[in-house]
């Protein structure tokens, strides 16, 4: 009897340790488990840990189709998404702050994107070409840079942000006195926008291919940098409200009118855009003319006037010429003369950002403006958008 106590003891005893060392075991494998999964979720990222212990994804390196960022990354970092065309949707995990310049910029099959709550700043061109169906802002989000979305299809606002608001599938500030982003991939020809906006934003209307009329407001103040950069709209009116126009903001728009009564601004026949301190403030690339000669009398040209004008060929520029902003022939593509009175040629060649990217540009020509006499020409070279002496061409007739 004592025997067979001792035989179920021992059994007893074998089963006790072989239950303390399975769930050992079972621990043991949850935790490699674990740590396998920790590894493998980081895997197609590169990271860094900032010393202010923000967790930056620097640089993604996988090549799926459906991207999940993992817990535990607070910003994506510049560039670190930028070309990925095999991604086609992203999602983030919490405790993302920060998503900064060009992060997803031309991802061209990403179509859904879903934030998470905690999100607060976007920056500029971050999502820039790629071509989200919708954009849904988390609650948290409090900054959206210019050129975040070019081509998004459309905009919702979770409820309780506020900072953002939607309509009709565009994006505003909470107080709609600013329209922040007009979404470019849609197909809609026409828009008006809401009469209680005073301004629109940096780049809102950008790359909105399809867009043909616009309607601005009768109360309209400001209209920022490059709101309508490649935006081809057959005509808009500027009413006279507006007091401030940044630059490069018509470069693909047919014509520009000036309401009556602007006491800023006002355009010519030919729907060229100036101000009453006789600056050419925009030309209207999508005009299709090959010809331009400045009207005498204008003084300033401004910044990206001519920004990206692609028939432009030839330009005359008048005598009273005193300035030529930065870029302000920047990728006119056709252009191959500018004729320059010899007494503002200084003007001219003092500023070697004004013809940049113009390829065809291979010479502009300084004249002795007094008609019925002969002058003496002379021949500048383009020589990567510098403007450089190469000679004395003689006279002429």
């Amino acid at each position: 009897m004592e025997t067979l106590f001792t035989v179920i003891a021992v059994i007893f005893w074998l089963g006790g340790f072989a239950l303390l060392f399975s769930r050992w075991i079972l621990i043991f494998w949850r935790g490699l488990a674990l740590l396998f999964g920790m590894f493998s979720k980081w895997r197609d990222f590169e990271i860094e840990k900032a010393p202010d212990r923000r967790v930056i994804v620097k640089k993604y390196v996988g090549s799926s189709k459906k991207v999940v960022v993992p817990k535990g990354a607070t910003v994506i970092g510049e560039g670190a998404f930028a070309g990925k065309a095999s991604i086609e949707s992203i999602f983030f995990a919490a405790g993302l702050k920060t998503i900064e310049t060009g992060a997803f910029f031309q991802c061209v099959n990403l179509t859904q994107v879903r934030f998470s709550e905690g999100l607060e700043t976007i920056e500029a061109y971050a999502f820039s070409h790629s071509p989200i169906r919708e954009v849904v802002l988390p609650s948290s989000l409090k900054k959206v840079e210019s050129g975040a979305f070019s081509i998004c299809f459309a905009f919702a606002v979770s409820e309780g942000n506020a900072n953002y608001v939607a309509q009709d599938g565009v994006l505003f500030t909470r107080d709609m006195s600013t329209l922040v982003r007009y979404p470019g991939g849609s197909d809609s020809k026409q828009y008006s926008v809401p009469e209680c906006v005073k301004r629109i934003a940096e780049e809102s209307f950008s790359n909105s291919l399809f867009l043909r009329r616009l309607e601005l407001p009768d109360n309209l103040e400001e209209i920022d940098d490059h709101a309508f950069l490649a935006c081809r709209l057959d005509e808009i009116t500027i009413p006279a409200s507006v007091t401030k126009i940044g630059v490069g903001a018509f470069t693909r728009t047919g014509k520009i009118v000036v309401s009556e009564g602007n006491q800023k601004y006002f355009s010519t026949d030919d729907g060229v855009l100036f101000n009453f301190d006789l600056t050419l403030v925009s030309y209207p690339g999508g005009r299709g003319a090959r010809d331009y000669r400045v009207p005498d009398d204008t003084e300033h040209i401004e910044e990206k006037a001519f920004y990206y004008a692609m028939t432009l060929e030839n330009v005359i520029l008048p005598e009273s010429l005193k300035s030529i902003g930065n870029q302000a022939f920047c990728g006119c593509k056709e252009l191959t003369s500018v004729y320059v009175p010899n007494n503002v040629k200084d003007a001219v060649i003092s500023n070697p950002t004004a013809f940049e990217n113009c390829p065809k540009l291979t010479n502009v020509k300084t004249f002795n403006p007094i008609e019925g006499r002969p002058f003496r020409a002379r021949i500048f070279i383009n020589d990567n958008g510098e403007l450089k002496e190469k000679g004395d061409l003689g006279f002429f007739p």
